[in-house]
């Protein structure tokens, strides 16, 4: 009659060491994944942050500021006079109430990021901004009003 004691003592055993097993494996999974989503998230927010950033110094009037988001080659093509114009010919899009980048795509790098800004007066207006690396910071090199599915017709 022992013997019966020891096997179900020693399935039991293998049964609680099995389980424990299982769920050290799935936490440690769970990490990895935990890990390198977040990694994705914090390299996809980088480029709309300084989206944001540009939007959020137009609102409050720093224009100098918002323009230091820009790359070199958007400065070349836009000068900070003409930027201050087209703000103030603009209000309905550069002064922001909100702005949400519904797809951000990083290819080559060249980050993509398209969505919607919402002006103060409530005007919704799409939009479509590319940045690309300038000394290991996003900058902001391309911007137009419209989707990026419009662009492509336009090119057509």
């Amino acid at each position: 009659m022992e013997q019966p004691t020891e096997t179900k003592k020693s399935t039991k055993k293998w049964w609680i060491l099995g389980c424990l097993l299982l769920l050290i494996f799935l936490l440690l999974v769970c990490g990895i994944g935990g890990y390198f989503g977040w990694q994705f998230i914090k390299t996809v927010r980088k480029p709309t942050g300084i989206v944001g950033a540009h939007f959020d110094a137009v609102t409050q009037g720093n224009y100098r500021k918002a323009y230091d988001y820009f790359a070199k080659s958007l400065k070349k093509e836009l000068s900070y006079d003409d930027f201050v114009k087209l703000i103030k010919d603009n209000p309905q899009i550069y002064k922001t109430k909100s702005y949400n980048f519904s797809s951000v795509t990083i290819k080559n790098e060249i980050a993509t990021a398209s969505g919607t800004i919402t002006g103060k007066d409530g005007t919704v207006t799409p939009a479509v901004f590319k940045l690309v690396q300038e000394k290991g910071s996003w900058k902001i090199f391309a911007f137009r009003r419209g989707t990026e599915e419009e662009t492509e017709e336009k090119k057509k």
